[in-house]
């Protein structure tokens, strides 16, 4: 991502100010702030949570596949792995830059390089969330 984007917020970026949150709730007041956040400075959780609701994706999407070549099991504030289950998600429009994809695709295949490690009970419990997207990701990027 080029220096000047990751200085920027997703309102300038987008050029489009939310305004203040009209509801409560955890998830709509984390949402407004992190529309507000330097993209540099947001956290794993941040990118999990902005990717899950589908929010600034081409923006967001390839500095949170930059994040995951240092932990493709970043988790945030969820399990392991739930930041690669939102990006395998949100990349389902194919419409990112080859480079993007490719580099996502590696680290799908070290993902799965990586289930072996992995105890029982994260096996039962997020392998199943995790290999849904993963096999979807890849039938898209098949088309």
């Amino acid at each position: 991502m080029a220096n000047v984007e990751a200085d920027k917020t997703l309102e300038q970026l987008e050029g489009d100010d939310w305004g203040e949150p009209r509801f409560p709730s955890y998830v709509v007041t984390t949402c407004h702030r992190i529309r507000r956040k330097p993209l540099r400075e947001l956290s794993i959780e941040e990118l999990r949570l902005a990717l899950g609701q589908q929010m600034g994706v081409r923006f967001l999407l390839p500095m949170a596949v930059e994040r995951l070549q240092s932990d493709p099991l970043a988790s945030g504030d969820m399990y392991q792995g739930a930041l690669l289950q939102k990006v395998l998600t949100a990349a389902e429009s194919g419409c990112f830059d080859e480079a993007v994809l490719r580099d996502l695709d590696h680290l799908v295949d070290r993902f799965e390089e990586s289930i072996l490690q992995m105890d029982e009970s994260w096996a039962e419990e997020c392998l199943p969330v995790i290999a849904e997207a993963v096999e979807r990701y890849r039938a898209c990027r098949k088309k």
